[in-house]
């Protein structure tokens, strides 16, 4: 897709939020921190919902195990692909990640990251351009501060959704990694 198709979400106060977290390892990957974020935004008044891709478990009020996808399965990917097409905000609640593709699979629909700076995430979402970087730890009551924020701020929403897109379409793709890749090589290689 052209940046001049790309038309950022809107985040519409009498609709409820979409959350989307992606990972197949429960503790990890900060499941319970989005569950808690997912469940305060509720008890504060703000519809809000939270599908969990990637793995099984309990499924509770506004909180939806989605399971795993086997993305070689035509049918499958375009199920897994939906809900990035669903979210407005990625949660990326990660204890550890030494980087972690899935921001930029949401990068690609425009669908800016909440996440920490845990490990290596940091070269992946990069703070208020394709995403929020809280501090390593935070609690769900952080990530919760900050979707209600934007909740209530719809313009830098969609600034932010802008930013995401424009970021993926520069440094979050394949082409644009094989071309980094490339220089860095021919650089290395003429060096010697």
């Amino acid at each position: 897709h052209e940046e001049d198709d790309f038309k950022p979400k809107s985040i519409d106060k009498n609709q409820p939020l979409h959350l989307l977290m992606v990972g197949k390892e429960f503790h990890r990957k900060g499941v319970d921190i989005a569950i808690t974020a997912t469940q305060l935004l509720n008890a504060q008044g703000i519809p809000t919902e939270l599908r969990i891709a990637g793995q099984d478990g309990q499924n509770l009020e506004n909180i939806t195990f989605m399971g795993l996808y086997t993305k070689e399965d035509p049918e499958q990917l375009v199920q897994y692909i939906n809900n990035y097409r669903w979210a407005h905000f990625f949660m990326f609640p990660s204890r550890f990640d030494a980087a972690g593709i899935v921001p930029s699979e949401a990068a690609g629909f425009g669908v800016p990251t909440i996440t920490n700076a845990a490990g290596g995430i940091t070269t992946t979402v990069k703070d208020k351009v394709s995403g929020i970087v809280l501090e390593k730890h935070s609690p769900g009551s952080e990530y919760a501060r900050v979707i209600e924020h934007y909740r209530n701020h719809p313009d830098e929403y969609q600034a932010l959704c802008r930013s995401t897109y424009e970021r993926y379409l520069t440094e979050l793709n394949w082409n644009a990694l094989g071309d980094k890749l490339f220089s860095l090589i021919q650089e290395l290689t003429h060096h010697k």
